[in-house]
């Protein structure tokens, strides 16, 4: 066996995929508000389960805006992606061997970098999709630029009666809608000053799907039961179930940030931030046996300093970071 000799690559340890926005536009199905397959088909390990990614078998993940750290304590409640993919110029993964800087989420790390409007003149675009399950996808975006000044922002919004994975064949109860909105400002202040602005806010529904029917054991099988459906719930008789859960999300996200170029090898990134997330799960008084309510909240502010140097080929980090719960 004949083969050329592959060289290692010595810059990092750390396993990195990047993905463009041109990758985003030429995979089937990546480009829509709600959907993860830019990073299920690309990057290894990951995949969505229970309606939630992971990756490297874990859903503790970071996500980082323009390196600045989205904080979330909600990570587990959350159901609705953090971005659209339609907002993302690229993004980098890093699913492995990184610096302890980055925090506890040690199954993957997701840094965003929203498009800016460097890449449009004064342009506007409409985007509008129907599909099966009365799916809609929609956004209207808008971005243009000068020579030191760029700015960059959308409006999307879908909803589809297919939202959460159902636990049986049947579609019952099961309604999505969401609507998303994100800014960016960029002013270059001279050649070595950058001033970034970036805000993203997000609602969202999700109805969860049910099974209603009635219960019944299965002899000889300690445990099993199986539920024979009955819809609407005026047509299940005794020991029938129904439910009308529901989950609300909302986020707020806001950065701002300074980047200094202090010489051709070393850079200075300075970000204060504002991070809001909740998630409300909730039922009605007429649920059948059960009624949930389950309310998650969490406001943070804090501060990221970044410097970073290269030299010699290698590359000196350290970095900062102070989270003020409010």
């Amino acid at each position: 066996m004949n083969g050329e000799p592959i060289t290692a690559s010595v810059d990092s340890v750390t396993p990195t995929t990047l993905l463009s926005r041109q990758t985003i536009q030429d995979t089937p199905g990546a480009d829509r508000t709600n959907s993860l397959a830019i990073i299920t088909e690309y990057v290894p390990g990951s995949y969505v389960t229970h309606d939630q990614l992971h990756i490297r078998g874990g859903h503790q993940v970071s996500w980082l805006v323009d390196g600045v750290p989205v904080p979330n304590t909600n990570i587990a409640s959350n159901v609705g992606p953090q971005f659209d993919p339609k907002d993302v110029d690229y993004m980098e993964v890093q699913r492995g061997s990184y610096d302890a800087d980055y925090g506890d989420r040690t199954y993957g790390v997701f840094n965003v970098v929203p498009r800016s409007g460097f890449e449009r003149d004064k342009e506007c675009d409409l985007v509008t999709s129907l599909g099966n399950f009365y799916q809609t996808n929609d956004q209207i975006s808008c971005g243009g630029h000068t020579e030191r000044f760029a700015y960059y922002g959308s409006l999307s919004g879908n909803r589809s009666d297919l939202g959460l994975q159902p636990p049986t064949p049947a579609v019952l109860h099961d309604a999505e809608k969401r609507c998303r909105r994100i800014g960016s400002l960029i002013y270059n202040v001279d050649p070595k000053d950058q001033l970034r602005f970036v805000i993203s806010t997000r609602k969202d529904y999700y109805q969860i799907p049910v099974s209603p029917g009635v219960i019944t054991e299965i002899a000889g099988v300690p445990g099993a039961i199986s539920i024979t459906p009955c819809f609407p719930p005026p047509t299940c008789v005794q020991g029938g179930i129904y439910q009308y859960d529901g989950q609300h999300e909302a986020d707020t996200f806001l950065n701002f940030s300074w980047v200094r170029t202090i010489s051709g090898n070393s850079l200075l990134t300075v970000s204060p931030f504002f991070h809001f997330n909740s998630a409300d799960y909730s039922g009605k008084p007429s649920d059948f046996p059960s009624d949930t309510t389950d309310n998650r909240g969490s406001k943070l502010c804090g501060g990221s300093s970044h410097f970073q140097r290269h030299r010699c080929a290698k590359q000196y980090q350290r970095r900062l970071l102070r989270l003020l719960p409010t």
